[in-house]
């Protein structure tokens, strides 16, 4: 998978299929019964941004709480790596690398949340703001939990298992996927009662085959009761997503800790209803103007940088002495974050793609002399920042995050 240089697809085929005849019944005998048909049973096409934006900002390791620019760095090298190195491209799907002996378990793993986690959104129509980590309790005392993600649909609450497996030809089941099957039947019988309204378990089964294509087993879905009411828990996932992005890229602007404190307030309320459409004021009291005027940037975007050509803003950060990584957020994300129009908070969703951008690489001072750069890269000044344009293949996930890999040699593009 050449995700490095740009040359990825900007979709691949997975796929979907119920794991067995037992677990179809139960599955469309569910609350979401009917929402199946247009997806297990069927190949269906997957964004290759999506399926990054699942991989790249694991659920379960990188976005409980989110690091520091230098801390990211390392954990998206290392998952691009994995990718470029252990997984490729075929004529229509993805599949293990040829060179691959032994595929890594925690890539495996990684492959089946990502995979798993598109195939579950496009069944409840969900974006990565609504999934959200489960924790695992530990201690001789504690309660087992399912190593699973929460998230709404607004009508049900939906949780995923998601199992990878690596086998010699996936057009059969075989020894790894009746191991994953086992221990996804295994865990249910022992997990607390108060779990979602809708439960599945997923195996995805990926190979070497030049002509596979990758498969999606679904099974077992549980319902159960959760006491927050679907609704409110897509707000306020969505609302942490929010907060967790816009504190990333701006920890300290009064931005982040206004959204803090609405989090904060939303999460002990009994009645949402009481601050839909209250916009969040900054410290002074005044309303936050976020809004670009005349095809200019959002004022949040100023010391940012940029995608030239569109109304998105984020960071740069280093991964290697070849790439540099760009992540932010449209400005649509941040209007809606201050709007707070919860309604359209919880029906946010943009339709993810890949395209060809440049980007305007802003940093401090202080900041650019810790980068390694070509001496030949051209670079401007603008009062305390410096900045130069590199170009990429960013990717424009579902949820409004945008993130791409900027090469420094063109070469490499």
């Amino acid at each position: 998978m050449k995700i490095l240089d740009g040359s990825a697809p900007e979709q691949f085929k997975v796929e979907v299929l119920y794991y067995d005849d037992e677990e179809k019944k139960k599955l469309l005998a569910s609350p979401a019964g009917p929402l199946l048909s247009p997806v297990v049973g069927n190949i269906i096409e997957v964004s290759t941004a999506e399926f990054l934006t699942y991989y790249l900002f694991n659920l379960k390791r990188t976005l409980i709480n989110l690091p520091t620019y230098e801390s990211l760095a390392p954990q998206i090298a290392r998952a691009s790596r994995e990718l470029d190195g252990f997984v490729d491209f075929n004529a229509n799907s993805i599949r293990t690398a040829a060179v691959v002996e032994n595929q890594r378990i925690e890539i495996t793993e990684r492959i089946g949340e990502a995979i798993g986690l598109s195939v579950i959104s496009r069944i409840h129509q969900l974006i990565r703001a609504d999934w959200q980590p489960l924790d695992k309790k530990s201690g001789p005392y504690g309660q087992r939990t399912l190593d699973y993600e929460l998230a709404s649909d607004s009508h049900l609450h939906v949780q995923v298992e998601n199992k990878g497996s690596s086998v010699l030809e996936n057009s059969h089941k075989s020894s790894p996927i009746y191991q994953q099957a086992f221990n996804i039947r295994n865990k249910k019988e022992e997990a607390p009662s108060l779990v979602s309204s809708v439960r599945y378990g997923t195996i995805t089964a990926i190979d070497s085959r030049e002509d596979s294509i990758v498969k999606c087993y679904i099974m077992d879905p549980e319902p159960e009761s959760i006491a927050r009411n679907p609704m409110d828990a897509r707000l306020l996932s969505r609302m942490r997503f929010l907060q967790r992005w816009i504190s990333y890229l701006s920890p300290k602007s009064q931005l982040a800790t206004a959204l803090a404190s609405r989090l904060i307030a939303l999460e002990y309320s009994s009645n949402f209803s009481d601050l839909d459409g209250v916009p969040l004021l900054r410290g002074d009291g005044r309303l936050f103007e976020l809004s670009g005027r005349f095809g200019e940037y959002s004022p949040f975007f100023n010391t940012k940088s940029k995608i030239v050509g569109g109304p998105t803003g984020g960071v740069v950060i280093q991964l290697s002495a070849d790439y540099l990584f760009f992540v932010g957020v449209m400005e649509d994300l941040l209007l809606l974050s201050t709007s707070q129009d919860f309604e359209a908070i919880r029906g946010y969703s943009r339709i993810p793609g890949t395209v060809l951008k440049t980007v305007e690489c802003l940093f401090p001072r202080g900041r650019l002399r810790n980068l390694i750069l070509p001496d030949n890269l051209k670079t401007w000044e603008s009062g305390s920042y410096q900045g130069f344009h590199l170009e990429g293949r960013m990717y424009y996930s579902s949820a409004g995050l945008v993130f791409g890999f900027l090469p420094l040699n063109p070469a490499l593009l």
